[in-house]
């Protein structure tokens, strides 16, 4: 059986890091060329159009792709074909969510042109996609197909947006091209992986193997969705209470903070198979690997977040130019936030490595009801500064909900070898045969 050591760990992270900065670093670039391209209340529009179908993006996996690579992470060198009913499931959501955002769409679009949300509806669609097979990746550990797949996708996406933006310099043209550049490097990514790997996929259907996965799934689906919510909901809100002026003001600060992502996810993308290997070895090596981890993420966070709030006027003139000058008070808030997140991050999905999905998923559920009070509050007050606000304060209850419980109610500190027994609570996944 092949292990992973906390030096092969690192490696991994590292082609992580630099794969997630091509993906979100070319993203963002999109968006500076976008933002300066449109006027801010088109640019606006985009971010929403854009915003509003990532909210349906967590029904895309239905908190499949953590229990994926927790999974491979168990069984790494066993069972590597345990990719294909989570796949499976992944198509039946998305041909669910497609049904249901036909009959949505034109009610959720408040200017013209509401087939627009049809074109993102697709951009998102391609990412999902190539995020499970990178999810794949990450449990298998195979960096190579990761960084290929990627290369692949991305490098057509760019293609497809900058010649619709160039060609057709409006908001249809950016989304057209965008939709158009997604879906063909998703298609092309998705053949490779498959060839790659030897594994040729045909859908089966088998109702037994799609419950034994939602059973473990679906309280990650509902922390997932509700975490990805309060990521999003402040352009949304914005929109509605505000106008598409304040999105693009807000987004363009948001843009910048959303890059404090990229390290966190990639780290503990690998981090969670590592750790529920290393966990079922014993508590020392488990908590050896988990401090080192730990201490990396509250260091890169404290300097990210620094570096946002001190230079934020550099930043949004710089990139945006003097017509975003309301996104810099905005970028100094989410600045402060950043550094949450990194820790926010590693405490969450500790949890899911210790089984603990059903608590996580409560405790993220009561915190989006008081975000969701916050941002109204906070924008019918302050408008982008008060969406910004509310997005401090649902990752400072985050921090407080999640290491009080794992601190004092579990105390991971203090477990002993002969209680992990208690960790053995989730029900099982599907073995493939």
């Amino acid at each position: 059986m092949k292990t992973t050591t906390f030096p092969k760990l690192l490696h991994q992270i590292g082609w992580r890091v630099v794969l997630d900065l091509f993906s979100r670093g070319s993203f963002f670039l999109i968006n500076i060329l976008v933002a300066r391209k449109l006027q801010v209340n088109d640019f606006g529009k985009f971010v929403y159009a854009l915003s509003l179908v990532q909210i349906f993006y967590v029904f895309t996996d239905m908190g499949t792709h953590l229990q994926l690579i927790k999974e491979l992470g168990e069984k790494r060198g066993q069972n590597d074909a345990v990719w294909k009913p989570y796949l499976d499931l992944k198509i039946l959501f998305m041909s669910a969510i497609s049904v249901v955002f036909l009959f949505l769409f034109a009610f959720l679009w408040k200017w013209d042109a509401p087939w627009l949300l049809l074109l993102a509806l697709l951009w998102m669609f391609s990412n999902s996609i190539l995020d499970f097979n990178q999810f794949v990746c990450n449990g298998l550990g195979r960096m190579d197909l990761a960084r290929a797949q990627m290369l692949i996708q991305r490098s057509l996406m760019l293609v497809g947006i900058l010649g619709g933006l160039f060609l057709v310099p409006n908001l249809y043209g950016t989304l057209i091209g965008l939709a158009i550049g997604s879906v063909t490097g998703a298609l092309l990514s998705n053949i490779y992986f498959q060839r790659a790997t030897q594994s040729p996929y045909t859908f089966s259907r088998n109702l037994n193997q799609w419950k034994k996965i939602l059973a473990a799934s679906v309280p990650m689906a509902i922390g997932g969705a509700l975490g990805a919510w309060w990521l999003r909901i402040g352009p949304l809100f914005l929109a509605w209470i505000r106008d598409s002026e304040a999105v693009g003001n807000y987004s363009a600060a948001f843009r910048v903070f959303e890059i404090t992502y990229i390290i966190p996810a990639s780290v503990m993308a690998l981090s969670v198979p590592y750790l529920s290997e290393s966990l079922k070895k014993g508590l020392p090596e488990f908590r050896q690997g988990l401090f080192k981890i730990l201490s990396g993420m509250f260091f890169i966070g404290l300097l990210w977040g620094s570096f946002l709030y001190l230079f934020s006027p550099f930043i949004v003139l710089s990139l945006f130019g003097q017509k975003y000058a309301s996104a810099i008070p905005v970028l100094k808030i989410l600045g402060i936030n950043g550094g949450l997140v990194f820790v926010n991050y590693v405490l969450t999905h500790l949890m899911v490595v210790l089984n603990r999905q059903k608590t996580l998923a409560i405790m993220v559920a009561a915190i989006f009801m008081v975000s969701t009070v916050c941002h109204i509050v906070g924008i019918n007050l302050r408008g982008p500064v008060g969406a910004a606000s509310a997005l401090l304060a649902t990752e400072i209850l985050l921090f407080i909900f999640t290491a009080s419980f794992l601190l004092r109610k579990f105390n991971i500190l203090t477990l002993k070898d002969e209680e992990l027994t208690s960790l053995e609570k989730v029900p099982a996944t599907y073995e493939y045969e």
